[in-house]
């Protein structure tokens, strides 16, 4: 397959379905195929994890990409991730296991991209992980909508 193939191809994209339209959080016309599904509110049953989800499996399909939304996703998939403010939003849990899992999942080769819905946004996520050690990786997966 060539490179201008697979630019071309369409991607099989899986949305979470969250409290906010799905729409507010995605592009308006995609030639992707765009299928949404609810997610687990992990933070009614382990509070430490409400940052973090698992997406409905049902029906099983393949999908080439997850997007998400303020949650990061847990599980094989590939994900994009976008958010509003802070991200694990993982208020006063900084060292905890579950926090150290979500950064684990954000520094991952299955997180493809953290996306800030604005400049703020963006400068509050670096100033969250300012002194991460690896904040350079979190800065090359960065960009700004």
């Amino acid at each position: 397959m060539t490179s201008r193939t697979a630019q071309a191809r369409a991607l099989n994209i899986l949305g979470i379905r969250d409290r906010y339209p799905f729409s507010f959080n995605s592009p308006r016309t995609s030639r992707h195929n765009i299928e949404t599904r609810r997610f687990l509110p992990l933070d009614k049953y382990f509070p430490p994890l409400g940052a973090a989800t698992f997406v409905n499996p049902w029906p099983p399909k393949h999908f080439d990409l997850l997007h998400a939304w303020n949650r990061i996703p847990l599980g094989p998939s590939r994900f994009i991730i976008g958010y509003e403010s802070h991200l694990p939003r993982a208020w006063g849990r900084e060292h905890t296991a579950a926090y150290q899992l979500m950064m684990d999942t954000l520094l991952s080769k299955r997180c493809r991209r953290i996306i800030a819905v604005s400049k703020a946004a963006e400068h509050t996520f670096l100033s969250q992980h300012e002194n991460h050690p690896r904040i350079d990786e979190l800065k090359a997966k960065l960009i700004q909508r």
